[in-house]
């Protein structure tokens, strides 16, 4: 994890230089967390995350989350994330069940 936020702009940049496929465009994760960051695909189809500005969590004094949202601001899905995101809240109407809650733990 590197700790510049303007170096997370020219991975970002150098990925699409090189035509690494993004899945999620730039963004920031909620607090406690509060990374910014950036998600691609690798060759054999596993995404991975490049970021920066990660808080420290004290394990002594953590206490659970609970936030509808993965994403502050950003992240925006590209075209080869949709199609799983929407296969994903279809088949949560279909079934009828409730939205579920990310836990930060």
């Amino acid at each position: 994890m590197t700790e510049r936020l303007c170096d997370i702009g020219r991975a970002c940049e150098r990925a699409r230089r090189h035509k690494v496929p993004l899945s999620l465009e730039l963004g920031q994760h909620p607090d406690p967390d509060g990374t910014f960051s950036f998600y691609g695909a690798t060759p054999s189809g596993f995404d991975f995350e490049i970021g920066a500005g990660t808080q420290t969590i004290d394990p002594a004094g953590w206490e659970i989350h609970h936030t509808h949202v993965t994403s502050t601001r950003g992240h925006k899905p590209k075209l080869r994330l949709e199609p799983k995101m929407a296969a994903g809240l279809i088949a949560q109407k279909v079934s009828g069940a409730p939205r579920a809650t990310k836990e930060l733990a």
